[in-house]
């Protein structure tokens, strides 16, 4: 990545990290999932309106977009029914929890945009301790990674 490319990364997470982190000690996480989750949905939804497929689709869309900010990690699982995959790094590493779920609302409307069937989970988030962070896509009953465990 090119050093202005990193620092707009840079100075965009300490941003986003700044509002989320700010609104949540004011507001309650609980208080913020209730007003911003159902326009980030929509807004993931309107962008998974423009392709569709199954789990293996949406997964590789997703890792297109982590490509751009240099995300690093590998696929545990790629089939179908079921995309599971493992972040080892992400440059944005050091946001509070809430940083990484609003992402994940966004990413449950791109999911459930491109295919009904699908659903987006966050396994596990490195902001909460994880040695990693895994997100999955699981289409109809293929089972939940924490099952696995």
């Amino acid at each position: 990545m090119n050093p202005p490319q990193r620092k707009i990364i840079d100075m965009w997470g300490k941003v986003h990290n700044t509002i989320f982190e700010n609104l949540t000690d004011s507001i309650g996480e609980d208080k913020l999932r209730n007003i911003l989750y159902q326009p980030l949905k929509q807004l993931g939804e309107q962008s998974g309106r423009q392709i569709e497929g199954d789990a293996r689709t949406i997964g590789e869309a997703i890792m297109d977009v982590e490509k751009h900010w240099e995300i690093q990690g590998r696929i545990i699982e790629q089939n179908d029914s079921r995309f599971v995959r493992e972040v080892s790094y992400c440059p944005w590493s050091y946001f509070k929890p809430i940083g990484c779920k609003v992402l994940g609302w966004y990413m449950e409307g791109f999911c459930e945009a491109v295919n009904p069937d699908c659903k987006y989970k966050l396994e596990k988030l490195i902001p909460e301790g994880d040695d990693v962070c895994i997100w999955s896509i699981t289409c109809k009953d293929s089972g939940s990674l924490s099952d696995r465990y």
